[in-house]
């Protein structure tokens, strides 16, 4: 769905994003509790920056882009509350998503890490074009679908990692 998902399309998906939160992740990785996924995601893009190449910094730097010191103070002036940590896909873009059977799955498990499960939504929509009334559509379901431990908060916190794949996007 590169143009975006349909409505049912867009219900099917949040109900998997939710069902994820019932996985064991315990069970394939005992030591995955990030206590602040968040601050550890920033870190990993002020990692990948720091460690592009020279000629890519400096097309970087010539684009405006801050280099990682300056970035790393940018993005530590957001945080992100708690919520409860569970198994995320990491990479949910549109050529990971299949239509099939009226129904859609999800492919390419290869970057699923351990995570607030806000970011997979919020990635997702940054990833794959999402017209407002789907993306408020799946906001609701989810936070109706989840208990409060994995949604609080979000009605503030999505927009911190929006921002956070706009600038992974931009390097």
């Amino acid at each position: 769905p590169v143009h975006g998902l349909l409505p049912h399309e867009a219900d099917v998906l949040v109900d998997q994003l939710c069902a994820l939160t019932q996985v064991d992740y315990k069970q394939i990785d005992p030591v995955a509790d990030e206590p602040n996924f968040h601050c550890w995601l920033k870190d990993e893009l002020v990692r990948l920056v720091r460690a592009l190449p020279r000629k890519t910094q400096q097309l970087a730097r010539q684009l405006g882009l801050p280099d990682a010191g300056r970035l790393d103070q940018i993005l530590s002036r957001r945080q992100v509350g708690h919520r409860r940590p569970s198994l995320l896909h990491g990479d949910l873009n549109p050529w990971n998503l299949v239509r099939r059977d009226g129904g859609l799955s999800i492919i390419d498990w290869e970057m699923a890490l351990i995570g607030d499960p806000l970011y997979d939504l919020v990635r997702h929509m940054h990833l794959t074009p999402t017209r407002p009334e789907i993306r408020d559509r799946m906001f609701r379901r989810w936070e109706r679908t989840l208990p409060p431990e994995y949604t609080r908060g979000w009605q503030k916190d999505w927009q911190v990692y929006r921002r956070l794949e706009m600038v992974r996007s931009a390097y």
